[in-house]
């Protein structure tokens, strides 16, 4: 007898993998977590939310012009904000981030998605825009922040646990420690707001600095920047406990020797040891320095060209030496940070205040975003820098207009005009968001080539 074989058996659904499952925007491995099932939360995309929260802080969209465009309403693309910004350039998945800050920051940051009906050529569509919800409150804080403001919130903190030794780990380990027994329980979810690695005396002046241990964290609020040194000082007692070892981030914290120095102290020390090391190398070069020998040679009779003196076109015309190099990333002590401006006012109306006095030149360019009471002036040379400071701390003056090209007296109540030169890291900070094109001009301009040099040298390129 014959039996047919069944063809209605159901077949087994596919099992998944790993090779199944689309990679996080994260390229390490999330560390193992004790919770298990639905409820687990993925620490890559916490530390993910946490980067985002670093880059749209208060402190950041206050030193970055392009995260402020007051005609998107506070909205910013977030692949530009990725591509832009260092510390976030391992994070590619839109959909992932969105998915981490609506888990982890629900009332911090709002999002949108970008709708494009036609492409533009070499321009990619959809995506999203990103913005705080606070916003507007932010945009009016921006007239008490000043360096003063955001030194006596900034923290030195060295010790740093080797697991934690990255941007998105020094964000962990201060978001646990700051959690605890907090003294304000309404304080903001956003509580570390910039974060500096000191770079060694020994790196190049274009390397990124990398965590070697230690940082510099710039706080939401004195007050919290505060109660971290005070709970981590800088000398433990000898009666100091481990912490309860349920709290693994703060054994590991205790462990490591972590502590903190308010950044007033830590300036300080930095001045002794600078102090310290310029008089060891002092006496370096005077042990080894040879003994001045009398010279047996007669001297010699100046010849007839020496004695011939310069003409005054010469000695009038010399360019001043420079210590630049064609390699430098940015000319130095050439960029001015104004505050208390109007925020109605324009660039043009800026460059014939700022300029008042000087050559037409002395001005390479104004950065201004209009509704803003800051500005930057990019100078040509460091003497027309020292020449604007010199005319605004003689006499304070203010803008009574937004068309105010004088300036007048500041009226009672009124702050005059601040300038302040850039210099050191804020400086390098500044240039780190110009285009690279703009930055070679402004060198060659500073080694006394035409603002074109840079860019015939890349046609001559082109040309070969």
């Amino acid at each position: 007898m014959f039996v047919p074989r069944s063809v209605n058996k159901s077949k087994k659904p596919p099992k998944v993998t790993e090779r199944n499952v689309p990679p996080s925007f994260v390229a390490h491995p999330a560390p193992p977590s004790d919770v298990k099932g639905k409820g687990r939360q993925d620490a890559n995309d916490e530390e993910a939310a946490l980067l985002l929260s670093l880059a749209l802080s208060d402190y950041a969209l206050w030193t970055t012009p392009s995260l402020r465009d007051p005609n998107r309403d506070g909205f910013i693309s977030l692949s530009h904000l990725l591509q832009t910004t260092p510390y976030l350039t391992s994070l590619t998945n839109e959909v992932a981030l969105v998915k981490a800050l609506r888990t982890h920051f629900p009332d911090v940051f709002e999002t949108r998605m970008i709708v494009v009906t036609a492409a533009r050529p070499g321009w990619n569509p959809g995506g999203y825009e990103i913005r705080r919800k606070d916003w507007e409150a932010v945009v009016d804080r921006f007239s008490s922040f000043d360096r003063k403001h955001w030194q006596l919130q900034t923290i030195y903190i060295e010790n740093i646990p080797i697991t934690y030794r990255t941007t998105a780990g020094v964000l962990r380990v201060l978001q646990e420690l700051l959690s605890n027994n907090s003294s304000s329980p309404d304080s903001p979810r956003i509580q570390v707001q910039h974060i500096v690695f000191p770079p060694h005396y020994q790196d190049p002046p274009d390397a990124i600095p990398k965590c070697k241990g230690f940082a510099l964290v710039t706080l939401s609020d004195p007050v919290v920047a505060a109660r971290l040194a005070r709970e981590w000082p800088w000398e433990r007692s000898a009666g100091t406990r481990l912490p309860d070892d349920n709290m693994t981030t703060h054994a590991h914290a205790f462990r490591a020797g972590f502590r903190t120095l308010p950044k007033a102290q830590w300036d300080a020390l930095q001045d002794e040891y600078i102090a310290y090391r310029d008089s060891l190398v002092a006496k370096m070069k005077a042990a080894t320095a040879p003994a001045p020998q009398a010279s047996s040679a007669r001297p010699q009779r100046p010849s007839a060209s020496d004695s011939q003196p310069q003409s005054v076109s010469q000695s009038d015309t010399a360019a001043p030496t420079t210590n630049i190099s064609p390699d430098a990333p940015y000319p130095p002590n050439r960029v001015l940070h104004a505050r208390n401006i109007h925020p109605q006012t324009n660039k043009t109306t800026l460059r014939a205040l700022f300029s008042a006095g000087l050559p037409d030149s002395a001005i390479d360019y104004v950065d201004f975003t209009k509704g803003l009471d800051m500005c930057y002036l990019r100078l040509s040379d460091p003497q027309h820098a020292d020449a604007i400071l010199s005319s605004f701390s003689t006499t304070p003056q203010a803008q009574a207009q937004p068309l105010d090209t004088a300036g007048s007296a500041p009226a009672p109540g009124v702050k005059p005009i601040a300038l302040e030169l850039l210099q050191g890291r804020q400086e390098a900070a500044y240039w780190e968001k110009i285009p690279e094109k703009v930055r070679r001009e402004a060198v060659m301009k500073a080694l006394g080539g035409s603002a074109g040099d840079a860019g015939q040298k890349r046609k001559r390129r082109r040309g070969a």
